[in-house]
């Protein structure tokens, strides 16, 4: 980005914060928190790899986990 006084030295992309969340029962929990830098770099399949499988793979067994003890 360009400013009129060409006088910011700074990527603006590097302060602005990404959160992920995991939305369960109303609940908003922060999950993955990166940064449009380091996002922008990222394919769609490194995001899921490296955010929601693991996420999700750990809500999954601990549903699986709960099913199985009731």
């Amino acid at each position: 980005m360009i400013d009129v006084e060409g006088d910011n030295i700074e990527d603006f992309v590097e302060h602005n914060s990404v959160d992920f969340l995991y939305n369960a029962d109303n609940l908003d929990d922060v999950i993955y928190e990166t940064t449009l830098a380091e996002l922008k770099d990222m394919s769609a399949e490194e995001v899921n790899e490296r955010i929601f499988y693991p996420i999700l793979w750990k809500k999954i067994t601990a549903r699986v986990e709960l099913i199985l003890t009731q």
